[in-house]
């Protein structure tokens, strides 16, 4: 049983618990559903959307490491909960306030809006509590992904284009895969992808979470391609294909798995 005195959270717990690191990807998704999405939003409004699905994911977050807590305790006592860096009950309330924060962040845009970032927050707190030992939970982790492109096209253009919808399951076959490989830790599926490649040929314990982080980190290049199909310019291309960059940089200083 777990006997550390729990302690008040530091702002280093707090980005790790999120994995914060790892929001450029979410940031470069938005734009890829805008873009896709066709529509002469507003710059307020992909900001608005950018906020709400950035809550999204760190609640997502923060409720994975609520509901992973006592495998924790045996695989990863190092986790913030077992460590007693803070409590699960705050973890809890932070994890379904964000959600609940990001749903609302999305009402303004029409019921239709709400509708999708309901199905988004419920698709992430099934994921969260029952991805453990389920074999669908990366197609779960995929939907979680896709959604986000479906729920800005939505929120910024009032419905959902087909091309949206295509785009988001090429995100969400790469989200899939990306999950599969950090579930069962064997890369030799992926032989095809060169950065997985370079990583299988070296011995060192953390060569899976490495090459996990990189695919993570990939998104924003699987973004930054749907925006190039999709007439976004050079600009908004080169600036999801910098989130790759950032990405790599934040992991840096905070663990993305």
């Amino acid at each position: 049983m777990n006997t550390a005195v729990v302690r008040a959270p530091g702002a280093q717990t707090l980005l790790r618990l999120g994995r914060v690191s790892n929001l450029p990807t979410v940031w470069t998704n938005v734009i890829a559903g805008a873009t896709i999405a066709n529509t002469a939003a507003t710059v307020a409004d992909i900001a608005t959307v950018g906020l709400a699905m950035t809550a999204f994911y760190v609640g997502g977050m923060y409720l994975n490491d609520f509901f992973d807590r006592e495998i924790d305790a045996r695989e990863r006592p190092g986790r913030p909960i077992h460590a007693g860096d803070i409590g699960a009950a705050t973890v809890s309330a932070i994890g379904f306030a964000l959600l609940a924060a990001a749903v609302a962040l999305l009402a303004p845009f029409g019921p239709f809006a709400t509708i999708w970032a309901l199905a988004l927050a419920v698709a992430i707190v099934l994921y969260d509590a029952w991805h453990k030992g389920n074999r669908f939970a990366p197609v779960i982790m995929g939907l979680c992904r896709a959604l986000v492109y479906l729920g800005t096209g939505a929120a910024v253009s009032g419905n959902v284009l087909p091309a949206l919808i295509i785009g988001a399951t090429a995100l969400a076959a790469h989200v899939i895969g990306l999950t599969y490989a950090a579930k069962q830790s064997l890369l030799l599926c992926l032989a095809d992808i060169a950065a997985v490649r370079l990583l299988a040929r070296r011995a060192t314990a953390d060569a899976v979470p490495r090459a996990v982080s990189i695919l993570i980190a990939a998104i924003c290049l699987v973004d930054a391609l749907a925006v190039a199909l999709h007439g976004g310019g050079i600009v908004l291309t080169c600036a999801c294909a910098s989130g790759y960059l950032l990405t790599r940089l934040f992991q840096a200083a905070i663990p993305g798995t």
